[in-house]
């Protein structure tokens, strides 16, 4: 019974650890810009935005991926070609995850998320925006 329960664990591991993602910066070759997915799960799979919950993909090292504009935080703001986004992190622990919580603390670049977005500030590399339906903007998909 264990090892059922393992192999069915591991067989959906693609579900929550995407293993594909496209590292390159910049558009993918596979989906054009404007494209639309059904969910944050197809968006991860395709390798765009490998996080299904997080707002910044990416590492310290080499930079932010991507970003998801999801209308996570109250002073984000999108118009097209600028966006003004928070960062993560500053909801304290019992909010983990949810984007909904009090601000207890300013976002920081200790957190490596938001040391990832700084890093393509410095090398200039450029970061997908993957755009939610919820954010108040008109250049937000009307579903996705």
């Amino acid at each position: 019974m264990a090892e059922r329960l393992r192999r069915q664990f591991m067989e959906s591991q693609p579900d929550w650890f995407p293993t594909q993602q496209d590292p390159r910066f910049g558009p993918p070759a596979k989906y054009p810009i404007f494209h639309t997915f059904r969910n944050r799960i197809e968006c991860s799979k395709a390798g765009i935005h490998a996080p299904t919950v997080a707002g910044i993909a990416g590492t310290v090292k080499d930079g932010a991926f991507s970003i998801c504009v999801s209308g996570g935080y109250r002073d984000d703001k999108d118009e097209g070609d600028f966006i003004i986004y928070t960062g993560t992190g500053g909801q304290g622990d019992n909010n983990f995850g949810t984007g909904n919580g009090k601000q207890v603390e300013d976002q920081s670049f200790t957190h490596p998320d938001n040391a990832a977005l700084l890093r393509s500030f410095e090398t200039k590399r450029p970061v997908r925006v993957v755009r939610g339906f919820k954010p108040n903007s008109v250049y937000a998909p009307a579903q996705g």
